[in-house]
């Protein structure tokens, strides 16, 4: 299978938000890794701020598995390539850019590490180790994740910066409306001890690196409420 194949399929699927660019970082059983590249790759606080259509604070209080997105690419197991999603839901405490409601749902590919009752649970209940003699399916040989945007965990705290993302569907069927982080550079996670942790630990963004909240907040419109305009 030509990797070009991969990319015209992947670009299609993300033209909204992203721009996938699909490259193997190991080709061995039993894990194959990808790596997935952004659209967007703002140099400055102004550009990021301008890509976003909403820029809002707020911490997770729900991951949920969402259906794979399913490309049909000839030569893959049953001709189709498949790229986990999950479903990160926000509870908002105030934003600074665009309406601000109690929730929003934000897309991200990969899978997180989801707790239930204290237990870590792996983010693919169905990718257990195979019985001899079967075949690991593709899905199950390789994770999928967009660079410098790890998982996330129930509980966190996040500024981000935030653009219209792609309609996705629910194991239940269920039609979801995202939201989608800019880039790398439109993720802030704030730490217990109020110091900021950005996704990228470069550019512009990494200098904001164990800085307080307000050294980010200095940069952005004023902070206002969930449903104060």
């Amino acid at each position: 299978m030509k990797l070009n194949k991969i990319l015209g399929a992947c670009s299609a699927v993300f033209a909204v938000v992203l721009l996938i660019q699909l490259a193997p970082l190991m080709r061995q059983q039993p894990q194959e890794k990808w790596l997935a590249s952004w659209a967007h790759r703002p140099t400055s606080m102004t550009e990021a701020k301008d890509l976003a259509g909403q820029i809002v604070k707020g911490r997770v209080i729900r991951i949920r598995r969402g259906k794979d997105l399913v490309m049909r690419v000839a030569g893959e197991p049953n001709n189709e390539d498949r790229i986990p999603i999950e479903i990160v839901t926000f509870a908002l405490e105030g934003g600074y850019k665009g309406s601000v409601r109690k929730t929003v749902e934000v897309f991200h590919t990969g899978l997180s590490p989801i707790e239930v009752e204290g237990r870590r649970i792996p983010p693919r209940p169905e990718d257990v180790e195979p019985k001899p003699m079967r075949r690991r399916t593709l899905l199950e040989r390789r994770t999928v994740s967009l660079e410098d945007d790890p998982p996330y965990k129930v509980g966190e705290q996040y500024v981000l910066f935030l653009t219209d993302g792609p309609t996705v569907s629910t194991l239940e069927g269920r039609s979801v409306k995202t939201k989608a982080v800019i880039a790398p550079e439109g993720r802030y996670g704030i730490k217990a001890d109020g110091k900021l942790k950005p996704a990228r630990a470069l550019g512009f963004a990494g200098q904001l690196l164990g800085k307080e909240l307000s050294a980010l907040e200095a940069n952005l419109p004023q902070f206002k409420l969930p449903g104060q305009r």
